[in-house]
Order: structure tokens, then sequence, then C-alpha cells
């Protein structure tokens, strides 16, 4: 192939009719359930109505004349199942022809036809099963008995979801040619298998090498086109381990990319990368530990050691106060995760190794200026380098200058508090971050309401009347806002703003007995823009104090 990678478009039908496909033997199984039912449907939706079906991209390299497909494998197999169920009721209904074609163009490679030549080899599980589907030409009745024994003996998931989709296109299939004349029901098998040729398209990409792979995924996952790029590097770690020992780091790779999708999976070994090796940038990182992983030792001791961070990594993201026994860390940390800031973790994670879990003091110093910066509208992503060099320092176990590193980049008293009065909390993003204030508030002067559930932000002067006030876009400003609980929320429903204030005086949570004195003071029928913004710069003047 060229030395830079040219996209091409093509059918699933003639990629499976000019190839041959490898899947790596450590790649992940075949796990599509619904989905190859969502597949099988579309397919006989175009069929019918002679559209194009784009399906995404397909991602390749070559090795020596075998395509071993890097992204795709679910499509792929999920094609060749359909192709093998509609192969069969050819041959049930005599057409050895259609049947033998069908076989020879896109299932088994013509020459070895008998001795069994699958264009689509799965991996090391998947294996077994899927050659059988594809290759025998036992009927459907003799096929479902040899098959339903071997489920018997071996209760694994991707078996199931592959014979569960044969036997569900072969059973759908013939209940949609059972209504139709015979000749007409011969053609409506040849023609879908004729969709596959003409109508479902795909984006071919083949590559040399899966570096080039990885930093193909990471440009389509940045444009919003999700890939597996936790495959790519469980194919290359697992390549070199020991096979006696597959079984119990698949055991691991599994607890690893539990409960995470791809994209927060390979965040997470960034993560752990920059706590113990530096930064790196996402499109690196592949790169990196192919340099420095070159052997089953190292391989196996990053597997264990990114599965111990994700313990740690799990209480990062969704703290409790059963794991820290400190209220406070557990609000911060509650605190970024809601902002959708996640930068901090690979220091928190080296603080914990250095100091276990007695990490209030640098929590504090980061999480105060880490709020500040967001709540002033700075990019958080311009923190990452800055705290990167902190957890160099902590690695050195020298705490004293975090507090230094992390003021070089804190804003003034002066932007933050413009900040905060002058926004608009109107969108969800926004919304998080009046939320975020509000809490900090609250905690501040009481810790006895959990101030992350069960409240809902609340307008205090209504948005429909919004008309009513000079600058309408004062309804959304922070002096206008406060927290709920449902408790609260129940009682105030449609209420007038001085039906309000008895609730809002013997509300649980403090920022709403001082809104209380606030609106009494300024006298309710008069609680328009002037109190507003009075009230959003006390609001902007508390959290600037709290947050020292």
């Amino acid at each position: 192939m060229a030395e830079k990678f040219i996209p091409k478009e093509a059918t699933i039908g003639s990629l499976l009719k000019n190839n041959k496909f490898k899947i790596p033997k450590y790649q992940r199984y075949y796990s599509w359930d619904e989905q190859a039912i969502v597949f099988l449907e579309d397919i006989l939706e175009i069929h019918s109505r002679k559209e194009e079906y784009f399906t995404g991209p397909m991602i390749f390299s070559e090795d020596n004349k075998i395509l071993t497909i890097i992204d795709g494998q679910q499509r792929l197999i999920t094609s060749s199942i359909i192709l093998s169920a509609i192969r069969d009721l050819c041959n049930s209904r005599g057409l050895q022809e259609t049947a033998n074609s069908i076989g020879d163009k896109y299932l088994i490679e013509k020459e070895v036809y008998s001795s069994g030549d699958v264009r689509v080899s799965a991996n090391r599980i998947d294996k077994e099963l899927l050659d059988l589907i594809v290759k025998s030409k036992e009927s459907y009745e003799n096929k479902e008995k040899q098959i339903k024994s071997m489920l018997k003996n071996n209760k694994i998931d991707s078996w199931k979801n592959m014979w569960s989709f044969f036997s569900y296109c072969y059973n759908r299939l013939s209940d949609i040619i059972s209504k139709l004349k015979e000749n007409e029901a011969d053609n409506v098998l040849k023609e879908i298998v004729k969709t596959f040729d003409e109508l479902v398209k795909v984006i071919a990409i083949e590559v040399k090498d899966d570096l080039e792979a990885y930093l193909i995924f990471e440009t389509l996952n940045d444009r919003g086109l999700p890939l597996s790029i936790s495959d790519l590097l469980k194919n290359y770690l697992f390549s070199k381990i020991e096979e006696a020992e597959i079984d119990e780091f698949e055991i691991k790779w599994n607890n690893l990319s539990e409960d995470v999708n791809s994209n927060q999976f390979i965040q997470l070994i960034r993560y752990y990368w920059i706590s113990q090796r530096g930064f790196v940038r996402l499109k690196d990182l592949f790169k990196k530990i192919k340099l420095e992983i070159k052997d089953a030792i190292k391989a196996k001791s990053f597997i264990k050691s990114v599965e111990e961070f994700k313990k740690y990594y799990n209480q990062l993201v969704s703290p409790s106060f059963e794991y820290w026994k400190n209220q406070n860390v557990v609000n911060w940390l509650d605190d970024l995760h809601l902002c959708n800031f996640s930068q901090h973790i690979p220091v928190m994670f080296s603080l914990i190794q250095k100091k276990n879990k007695s990490i209030e003091k640098e929590l504090w110093v980061m999480y105060s200026i880490i709020m500040r910066r967001i709540l002033s509208g700075k990019n958080p992503n311009e923190l990452e380098q800055r705290l990167q060099k902190i957890c160099a320092q902590i690695n050195k176990e020298d705490y004293d200058s975090i507090k230094n590193l992390m003021n070089e980049i804190n804003p003034s008293d002066e932007e933050l508090v413009a900040a905060i009065t002058t926004s608009e909390f109107l969108v969800s993003r926004e919304k998080k971050l009046a939320r975020t204030i509000l809490r900090l508030w609250n905690n501040n002067q009481s810790t006895e309401v959990d101030t992350k559930k069960e409240l809902t932000l609340e307008h205090i002067w209504p948005q429909s009347r919004k008309s009513e006030l000079k600058e309408s876009i004062n309804v959304h400003k922070i002096g206008n806002l406060t927290l709920l609980t449902s408790k609260d929320n129940i009682e105030l429903g449609n209420k007038d703003l001085i039906d309000k204030l008895n609730i809002l005086e013997h509300s649980d949570l403090e920022i709403n007995k001082d809104l209380h004195k606030d609106i009494s003071s300024a006298n309710p029928n008069k609680w328009k823009d002037k109190e507003i913004k009075e009230r959003s710069k006390k609001v902007a003047d508390k959290v600037k104090n709290i947050l020292k």
C-alpha cells in the first residue's frame, strides 16, 4: 500500500468477495445482540427501498495477503451470518446453484471449499462456532441440533449471540418468503444478497501497522465516530503474554474495561501513564506503550498496575464517604466530576500512593484553584501539563511546591467575581456550574444536608415572567437561582414569591434561609433587576472567600 492511507468507498459484498480476513486472536469476542437484529432489519429495509446504507468506516492492515480486521469485525461477522442463513435457505429450497454461489463468493474461498478456508476467520474463542455456521452445508435442523449440543458444554456469550442471531435470520427470512410465490421468493433471496454488493457501503481504510491504526482511531473518535482503541491496545499487550496465561489476563482486562466505554477506558489508561511516567497526549499514548512495553513481564505488570489504578479511579470519579471517611474530600471530588473535569486524576493517584487517604490539604489547594478557573471561564485543558508537573513533584514527595505551582495559574479575585456575576446559567453545562456555586456556599455553612443528590435548580423570579424585568437576561443570573430539596420543591410549586418566603425560611438548606432574609429586606414585590444583581454580587463574593 502507499505510504499514506487512502480511504476508499466499498460495499460489504465487494470486501467479502475480494479479500480474506482474520480477526486478531485476542480481539474482543462477537458481542452484537440487538445490534445485529437492527442491522438485519436495516438491510431488509434498504432492500425494499433500494437506498444506500452507510455503516461507517472499517480499518484493516495487510499481513501476507490477508486483511487483519482492526475495526469492523462485528459488521463483517454479522454480514457473514446473514449470508450463511440465506445460503441455507436456498439449499432448503433446492437452489443449490445459488447456495453454492453465495458460499463461493462471500463465505469460503472457492478453491478450498471442501476443506473450508473461511473468508472471515474469527478470534480464538469464536472461530469454532462461526466456522460451523459458515462452512456447514447441513440443513438448519441438523445444524441446530449440533450447535445446541455445543452450547450445553460451552456457555460462551459470543457463541450464544452468534447462534441466536443465525436462528433469528433464518426464521425471519423464512417468514418473509413464506408469504410469496415460489419464483418471487427465490428472487427476493437473491436480491437481498445483491443488496450487500450494491447498497451496504463502508469506507475501507487500509493501514500499514497498528500505530497508524491508533492515530486513525484517535482522529475518528475526535470527530464523533467511536472506535475500539482499547481493542488495539489489548491485541498488542496480549501478543506479548504467554498463551498459558491469557485466560488469567483476559479476566483482568474485562474487569478493567467493565462499566466504561472505549473512550473512557483509553483515558483511564492515559491518566495512569501520566501519574507514573509523565505527560503524554492521547495521540502519542500507543507509541509510548509500544516503546516501553516490549516483553511479557512488562505487559503483565502494566495490566496489573492499571487494574489497581482503576480501583482508585472509580473513587475519584464517584466518591463515597464509606471509602474516604472525609465529607470535604467527597464534596470536592464530586464537584470536579459534576463539572466534567478529570485532569486532576493522575495527581490524585500519585498523592494516594504516597499519602494513602490523608490528602485533604493538597486536594483543597488544587480544588480551589481548579474551581476558580472553571468558574472564571478559563480553559480547564490548559491545566493538564501543570498538573503533570505536580505529579512529578509528588513522586519526589515535594508537597510544598503544589501550592506555588497552582498559584501561578490562579485567576484574580476580580476575574472570578466578574465571571460569576455576569454569567447566564441557561444551558445544561452552565446549570451544573450554578449548582456547584450554590453547593459551595451551602456546604461552607452547613454539612448536614447532602447537596449532591435530589436537588433542583429553581428560579426565584419566574422564567415565565422575565419580560417584566428591565433586562430579561437577569432571570438566569446566579442571584436569581437557588437549590431546592425535593420536599421544598413540592411545597413551592408555582406559588408567588411572597408565598414562597415561609418555605424558604424553614428550608433545610442554609442558602435558602439567607435568601429568605434578602427577599424580606428587599420587599418581595420589588425583587427584580437591582435585587438580582445585588444578590449575584453577594454570591460571587461568598464563593471568592470560600475558594481562597
